[in-house]
C-alpha cells in the first residue's frame, strides 16, 4: 500500500446481486413504516399500548357500563317482583287464618 491509500473490499457480483427471499418478505412490505428505527419504536409502541388497552379493558369479554347497569336494573326489578309477590302471599295467608 502507499502512502493516502486504504484498503476497500468489493462485493463479488455474484454476491452483490443475490437477493434474499424470506418467507414473510410480503408481510415485511405491509409492515414498512417510514421515520426509520424511530418510526418502527413508535409503530410497536402504540401497537403495544393498543394490546394493553384490549386486555386491561377486559378483552373479548368485556362488557359496557351501560349493559352492566342494565343487566343490574332488570335482576333488582326482577328481585323487587318477587319480595311483592311474596308479601302479598304472606297477607292473603294471614287473612285466610283469621277468617
Amino acid at each position: 500500500m502507499q502512502r493516502g491509500e486504504f484498503l476497500q473490499f468489493e462485493p463479488s457480483r455474484k454476491c452483490w446481486n443475490q437477493v434474499y427471499e424470506y418467507p414473510t418478505a410480503a408481510f415485511r412490505q405491509f409492515l414498512k413504516v417510514s421515520g426509520g428505527i424511530m418510526g418502527k419504536v413508535i409503530a410497536i409502541t402504540f401497537a403495544f399500548m393498543a394490546f394493553a388497552f384490549y386486555e386491561l379493558s377486559g378483552g373479548s369479554e368485556f362488557v359496557a357500563i351501560e349493559d352492566e347497569k342494565r343487566a343490574v336494573a332488570v335482576d333488582l326489578q326482577k328481585e323487587e317482583t318477587r319480595v311483592l309477590a311474596q308479601a302479598k302471599a304472606e297477607r292473603l295467608n294471614a287473612t285466610s287464618e283469621i277468617v
